[in-house]
């Protein structure tokens, strides 16, 4: 059978990666996780049963299956997240996503290199404390170093970051991000950022009462840490210079 999550256009996972993680399992000398193996163990009868009851499937999925998801042959070198058990696989990025994450991540870890305010990330795996049907890789992060006490040093990190940075590829959709931005927010993060190449600008999202306050900031305009970060600054010029007259 196949599972197909059209989760964002251009994403998926099919039903040739679910039978390769059932081998997988049976297979690998690696250790894995109770939890995994139950999880395993079901993928594997689901598939025995030719069961095609996606919502099933889906429900499934944690952290544990990523892991090991990420080890498969068919996965390399694509981005693998989780919302709320919903396989989402990512292509890799484009010239203008990665330029954007490196000169966003250049700013931020120099400003941040002579302080104890905290740290910086790119594509750090973080997931809702307690819930780990989610897991969400922004493009870059900031924690605070308050909240960095008692987190692994190598592992993905049971919180969601202060500031969550999401840089929108060509296959985004707008809903899908601020979706992202929601979870964020929801969990734990008091700020993000969503970098639109194709506007020039980026909307700042807050967490609201009636959902997410909005602010669109154009390429002429400056971007705050806020409390967060306090004295940081970024100038969408440096990341959206003038274009050549054509």
């Amino acid at each position: 059978f196949d599972i197909c999550v059209p989760y964002p256009p251009g994403a998926q996972i099919c039903g040739a990666g679910i039978r390769s993680l059932c081998l997988f399992y049976t297979h690998s000398i690696a250790p894995v996780s109770r939890t995994a193996a139950a999880n395993y163990v079901r993928l594997g009868a689901l598939v025995a049963q030719g069961r095609d009851d996606m919502a099933v499937q889906e429900r499934l999925l944690d952290i544990d299956a990523i892991e090991a998801l990420a080890q498969l042959p068919e996965y390399a070198n694509k981005r693998l997240y989780l919302i709320d058990g919903e396989l989402i696989v990512m292509p890799p990025v484009m010239r203008v996503h990665s330029s954007l994450c490196i000169r966003i991540g250049m700013i931020l870890g120099n400003f941040l290199e002579d302080s104890a305010l905290g740290e910086a990330h790119t594509e750090l795996g973080f997931y809702p404390p307690g819930d780990r049907s989610t897991l969400l890789a922004p493009d870059v992060a900031f924690v605070s170093q308050a909240r960095l006490v008692g987190q692994p040093e190598d592992e993905f990190l049971a919180l969601m970051p202060d500031l969550a940075i999401e840089i929108a590829a060509p296959i985004d959709t707008l809903a899908q991000l601020r979706r992202k931005a929601s979870i964020y927010l929801d969990n734990g993060g008091s700020l993000v950022w969503i970098v639109l190449p194709a506007e020039r600008g980026v909307e700042v999202c807050r967490a609201a009462v009636s959902g997410l306050e909005i602010e669109f900031v154009n390429q002429d305009g400056l971007l705050s840490g806020e409390d967060l970060l306090p004295g940081f600054s970024l100038e969408l010029s440096q990341l959206f210079p003038p274009q050549a007259a054509s």
